[in-house]
């Protein structure tokens, strides 16, 4: 968990491409585009604008979970 927000934007074009492909299969993408959904929201919070490199290790699932609780109520 404390690792995705940095890279929540890089995910979004990969997952639509797992709902495309899905769905050429026959099978729904719902599940894949409401993560990309998820992933959008994340990337636009700080969290979400911080480089990898820059994340604070320190920082554990809980602590993300709360702050992007707290972005996303905005």
């Amino acid at each position: 968990m404390p690792v995705v927000p940095p890279k929540a934007y890089r995910w979004v074009p990969e997952v639509e491409q797992i709902a495309q492909t899905f769905e050429s299969a026959g099978v729904s993408g719902d599940m894949m585009r409401a993560a990309i959904q998820v992933y959008e929201q994340v990337a636009q919070t700080a969290l979400g604008r911080e480089a990898p490199e820059d994340r604070d290790p320190s920082r554990g699932g809980q602590d993300v979970a709360r702050m992007l609780e707290a972005a996303m109520r905005r």
